[in-house]
């Protein structure tokens, strides 16, 4: 026995949380380190995960609780902790993982982030951060690769926030889809004489032309006639300016300064998403209320905790927050969104046979006391599918992309991927009701930077399974990866 040769050594033995899936949902799962600090769900639910000890009991066979000598406190006979079941599917995430880490190599961007959601529960099915890490080897990532970009990276979001004026007007009856705003060809001084031009120049616009051709003068005058105070009722309404609720550590607010503060600088940025920050959580969680038929919910990434035992200790369900805006109205705006992958800026998004509805989202960066940088751009795309069923709604959010000046290009090929490999996974496992395919002949072959991009899908590889406590699954029936005493996806 070593500690007999040697005195005053002891010996503890220490139990550690260890990770087969390394980097997969490193940043969703996240780490506790000595000081108790740490992020994502190792954190959030540290309580139920850790193992419990209790000093030698005294007592009957059978106690359950026992009195620490000398003290008043009470401890729980020992047990290995509680089982806490993601609603994180493992193969979407890791298909959502890889294609975002792929397009920010591509891009040479320094980050980017990746969530798919289920419209009708605001579930999270994946959320994808890039850069990751292998939370095994924690002391080769820098702190900003362990966050989880999906609730804590704040940006200006653009053009995809225009679906908050665009449903306010529409749901206010002050504009119909085919009302017309005039775009003043291009290049529009508002009466601070600040300056708005468009990429192309354009006269009178339909709020339907104004979304497809994503028109920043066509919102402003959109918004001139819905009024700040509407306007500010509705951005309040899909929930921005606030926490969505997910349950997550450390998740960002967002910042309504411009907004609230409501001049006439302001009033030229914010209806188009710039002045404003958002979460890339928040902004997919309010597309999911127009797919969802005007139903916000707060969006949750646990779907049950099971002590030792397996006994039933927490379980989430879908919970609604608010009717933001009526059915017809979401109807109204799905028709327009879906025009904007069919034949507006969101084209290379499009699936063969899948209606889907999206919005792309080009915003400048701004740098703090020099205004907006001139080549340092945040490109987005978000959608939701199929358009006249929706299950699912995806937000891409690259950031910085080299060599590229719109989203539709860039984040637009993303989203497609990802959605495309979660409907054929979706298929195999009937992970959703049965998605019809619509035929459609138009099979355009599309290049973005050096990666050619079809209507065929390109993942795979079958889903794989574990099991816990010696249960078999049915591999047809999707379940969470269940991880002993841990986290499971």
């Amino acid at each position: 026995n070593i500690t007999n040769q040697h005195r005053g050594l002891k010996i503890e033995i220490e139990p550690e949380r260890v990770y087969p899936k390394k980097k997969l949902a490193s940043q969703v799962i996240g780490y506790l380190n000595d000081l108790n600090h740490g992020e994502g769900i190792e954190y959030q639910y540290n309580t139920f995960l850790q193992r419990v000890h209790s000093p030698q009991p005294q007592g009957n066979t059978g106690l359950q609780s026992v009195s620490l000598q000398n003290t008043s406190s009470t401890a729980l006979l020992g047990n290995s902790g509680c089982n806490v079941v993601l609603t994180i599917d493992e193969i979407i995430q890791d298909i959502a993982e890889k294609e975002l880490e792929q397009a920010c190599k591509d891009w040479n961007a320094p980050k980017g982030t990746a969530i798919v959601l289920a419209v009708e529960t605001s579930e999270i099915l994946a959320m994808a951060s890039c850069p990751s890490y292998d939370i095994n080897d924690q002391t080769r990532a820098n702190e900003e690769a362990k966050r989880n970009l999906g609730i804590w990276y704040l940006f200006e979001p653009g053009s995809i926030f225009k679906v908050v004026a665009s449903s306010a007007v529409l749901n206010e009856g002050i504009m119909s889809p085919v009302s017309t705003v005039f775009c003043e060809y291009g290049r529009y001084r508002l009466s601070n004489r600040r300056v708005i031009k468009d990429v192309s120049a354009k006269g009178d616009l339909s709020l339907t032309e104004v979304i497809q051709k994503s028109s920043n003068i066509g919102m402003i005058k959109i918004v001139e006639r819905l009024g700040p105070n509407l306007f500010q009722k509705y951005v309040d309404r899909f929930g921005f300016g606030e926490k969505t609720g997910i349950d997550l550590p450390y998740e960002q607010i967002g910042s309504l300064y411009a907004l609230r503060k409501w001049d006439t600088n302001s009033l030229g940025s914010v209806p188009f998403g710039q002045g404003i920050s958002v979460t890339p959580l928040q902004m997919v969680n309010a597309l999911a209320a127009i797919a969802n038929g005007g139903t916000l919910h707060r969006p949750y990434i646990t779907k049950e905790i099971r002590d030792d035992r397996g006994n039933l200790v927490k379980k989430n369900r879908p919970e609604q927050i608010r009717q933001v805006i009526h059915p017809a109205t979401a109807r109204k705006m799905t028709d327009i969104l879906v025009g904007v992958v069919e034949k507006g800026s969101g084209m290379r998004a499009r699936i063969d046979g899948v209606s889907i509805a999206g919005k792309t989202g080009t915003a400048q960066k701004a740098e703090k006391g020099k205004g907006y940088a001139a080549g340092k751009e945040v490109m987005s795309f978000m959608g939701f599918l199929p358009a006249d069923n929706p299950k699912i709604a995806i937000i891409v959010t690259i950031d910085e992309p080299k060599g590229a000046r719109f989203s539709g290009l860039v984040a637009a090929p993303v989203f497609k991927r990802i959605a495309q490999q979660t409907l054929e996974y979706s298929d195999r496992i009937g992970l959703f009701d049965s998605i019809p395919r619509r035929r459609n002949n138009n099979n355009r072959q599309y290049v973005e930077g050096n990666r050619s991009d079809t209507t065929s899908g390109s993942y795979t590889s079958k889903p794989k399974r574990s099991t816990s406590s010696g249960n078999t699954q049915n591999p047809s029936i999707p379940e969470n990866t269940l991880v002993k005493n841990g986290v499971g996806l």
